[in-house]
């Protein structure tokens, strides 16, 4: 059924991945719970908007920087993975069950890694019982976290919420790199930023004339810095020296068209004599579409002036500082000592931390809570079946209905309903659908038909499950406040489900049903 390496056949299994635009095999190791993955490997090129925060984004942006990957996303050589999530997750560019995602053969004759060993997948446990014995065993050792409590204190970067957003991070440097500003530090900040520019790119720098001696002993106590100036993101202007400095700064994002053109064009031309000194700053120094012009610059390299820098006589100042050093060390970069002792502890209490992980609150939490909120006051709906994404529910008119076909649906939901509402959450909007589930008989095609046969909408029917009508509710976008999300919810989901409901009942109380004989 599966291959086994001949040199440890109880233990090492040969495994495949295939996710959506990805594939890949490699040796998984089931005492150490680590996988090879083997070069040729194909990973997503586009990662889901949930993942950009995802802790193993940061792992997948490590092997892009360290040049693991081609032009064309594929593994140049072999690579092992600490787990099959970690491996899936980076290669799909999503969060991913690993045991689920990883199988013994390539296709549909391939079994999930879950089936053949009865893995701790969070969502694999017999009984409620033994879910709370693997938190309880999890609790009794919560010693074990005190490895944590100098990474978990209060930080007021993770409380303002600007970890991974570009134009918070050009707030602070430009703070920092400002010697006008409340800091008190003068130029200190930005002499460090200069030399350290000029120390990783001296060359270049060299080829515009610019000398040691100058860049170390000029003082910058007349720089001015301008945020936003024709969309350049930072921008040093140096009128006692004669040099400009333009910062494109890219966490998460990539370059838009021609923008650096753009930006190069604006500054020789507003700053005709002066050395101009383009600097592109992403978290590991990646190079720009046009690295002739644009110095390569890394938010390690940030870290290390500012580390550098510490500690300062001004305790408000040195304490903004380290709160900044950390949050780039442990969100932006990549903190080594962060992850071993996080995949010590979870390695030690995999089924705890993966059941409290599958019940964290979170946007779709947040947002579920709300809906089945809203849907207790709504007295002509029922919650049927649900999950974290998606809330199904039924009325008067398909309760009706779904009588009629309980003794043919094939186990959809609990109470054998053959058609259901269903609202939808994902990470960009919230949409409502009536859904045709499975039957054991052609039932579920006689419903469809004579719908469509009404309505008249393009609909692809499937062998399970099928979407007979949409309805969008609202849109969003992830840097929404949630509070919002919520009252955009409230103003709109009920007028909503009750317009969509009316439509689709009436079209569906018209016909008489052949399966009720």
């Amino acid at each position: 059924m599966f291959n086994k390496i001949n040199k440890r056949k109880e233990l090492t299994l040969k495994l495949y991945l295939e996710m959506k635009n990805a594939s890949a095999e490699g040796n998984y190791d089931e005492d150490k719970d680590v996988i090879n993955v083997f070069s040729g490997a194909i990973f997503e090129k586009e990662i889901t908007q949930s993942f950009k925060d995802h802790y193993y984004n940061a792992l997948r942006n490590k092997l892009i920087s360290e040049g693991y990957l081609s032009d064309d996303f594929k593994l140049i050589k072999n690579y092992e993975f600490n787990s099959l999530s970690s491996a899936a997750a980076v290669i799909g560019g999503r969060a991913a069950s690993g045991t689920i995602e990883w199988k013994t053969e390539k296709g549909k004759k391939g079994i999930r890694y879950k089936d053949i060993r009865g893995t701790s997948d969070s969502l694999n446990f017999d009984s409620n019982e033994e879910k709370y014995k693997y938190i309880t065993s999890f609790l009794e050792d919560i010693e074990i976290l005190k490895q944590l409590e100098d990474k978990t204190k209060f930080n007021i970067f993770e409380t303002l919420l600007i970890v991974n957003k570009e134009i918070r991070h050009s707030n602070v440097l430009s703070w920092i790199l400002n010697p006008n500003e409340s800091h008190g530090m003068s130029d200190y900040f930005v002499k460090k930023f200069i030399r350290s520019l000029f120390k990783k790119n001296r060359k270049i720098l060299q080829e515009k004339k610019l000398k040691t001696e100058e860049i170390f002993l000029w003082d910058y106590d007349e720089i001015e810095i301008f945020r936003e100036n024709n969309h350049i993101d930072i921008l040093l202007v140096d009128t006692k020296h004669n040099m400009v400095i333009a910062i494109e700064n890219k966490i998460d994002s990539k370059e838009h068209s021609d923008q650096l053109s753009r930006y190069m064009a604006y500054v020789e031309k507003n700053y005709p004599n002066y050395k101009n000194i383009f600097v592109y700053l992403t978290k590991y120094g990646d190079e720009s579409s046009d690295p002739i012009n644009w110095l390569s610059y890394s938010y390690e390299d940030v870290l290390e002036f500012i580390r550098d820098s510490l500690p300062l006589k001004d305790e408000k100042v040195s304490m903004f500082l380290k709160d900044y050093e950390y949050i780039l060390r442990r969100k932006i970069m990549t903190d080594e000592n962060l992850m071993k002792i996080c995949r010590n502890i979870y390695k030690k209490h995999k089924k705890a931390l993966d059941l409290i992980y599958e019940y964290k609150p979170d946007m779709f939490y947040e947002i579920g809570t709300k809906i089945k909120n809203l849907m207790k006051d709504a007295d002509n709906f029922e919650i049927n079946q649900s999950n974290k994404k998606i809330i199904r529910l039924t009325d008067e008119a398909l309760r009706k209905l779904n009588d009629k076909f309980r003794h043919v649906s094939n186990g959809w939901v609990k109470d054998n309903s053959l058609v259901l509402y269903e609202i939808k959450i994902s990470e960009k909007s919230i949409n409502i659908a009536t859904v045709v589930g499975p039957t054991d008989d052609n039932s579920r095609t006689e419903v469809i038909n004579k719908y469509l046969n009404f309505d008249k909408v393009k609909v692809q029917p499937s062998k399970k499950y099928t979407t007979i009508k949409t309805t969008k509710v609202v849109n969003f976008n992830r840097d929404e406040n949630i509070e919002d999300i919520k009252t955009k919810i409230e103003k709109k989901l009920l007028d909503k489900l009750n317009h969509h409901s009316k439509f689709t009942s009436q079209i569906l109380s018209k016909f008489d049903w052949k399966s009720d004989q």
